[in-house]
Parts: C-alpha cells; structure tokens; sequence
C-alpha cells in the first residue's frame, strides 16, 4: 500500500531523502534525488539540498 500524500519532516531536503538510509553518502543522496527525476528541482531550491523544508512542503 503506497499512501498517495507524501510526508516531508520539518529538516533538509538532504535529511529527507536520507530518513530511509541514514548512512547515506551526499552522493548517494543526489543518487537518489537523480533517480526520482528531482535533482533540478532540489538545484534549483535556495539552499539546495540543504534548504529546510516541512510537512507542508
């Protein structure tokens, strides 16, 4: 079951992404970012992957 809201924690686009594997390396987060076809649109943030974000968006 895949919900069709998506939930965001009021952190980093970075720290988002990486929820599910903490480890992850800033590369495998652009990895990741890349792969779901949102890498230019996290680049083109303020802050990039860093720019905080909240359970609103």
């Amino acid at each position: 079951m895949v919900f069709e809201e998506s939930f965001l924690f009021s952190d980093t686009v970075a720290a988002n992404i990486r929820y599910g594997y903490p480890e992850a390396t800033d590369e495998q987060v652009r990895a990741a970012a890349r792969v779901a076809h949102a890498d230019g649109f996290v680049d083109a943030l303020p802050d990039g992957y860093e720019t905080m974000v909240g359970s609103g968006g």
